[in-house]
């Protein structure tokens, strides 16, 4: 009885914590989807198909009803997607 006691605490233990490894290094890794923030930001420019682009190089997609109806310099809210760039003063090219 003992023995199948601690064998089931050991099981439990180990499939307990096989979840909860922490990779130690990271870098050079980036996950798979690119992160999304939802916010309002100003829009600098419009690329074909259907992307918006925020004066950080964030970048949403739209409906093409939306894209035809956004103005560049306006701010809008969308679930925006992409790394920022980390200097807000490089832009991309309005169109």
């Amino acid at each position: 009885m003992f023995a199948t006691r601690s064998l089931r605490r050991a099981l439990f233990l180990a499939l307990a914590l096989s979840g909860c490894v922490v990779p130690l290094h990271t870098r050079g890794h980036r996950s798979p989807e690119p992160t999304k923030e939802l916010g309002r930001k100003l829009v600098i420019g419009k690329e074909a198909p259907l992307d918006l682009v925020a004066e950080d190089g964030t970048r949403c997609q739209t409906s093409k009803d939306r894209f035809e109806r956004t103005k560049i310099g306006s701010k809008v809210w969308c679930l925006w997607s992409g790394d920022p760039i980390r200097d807000s003063r490089q832009q991309t090219v309005a169109r």
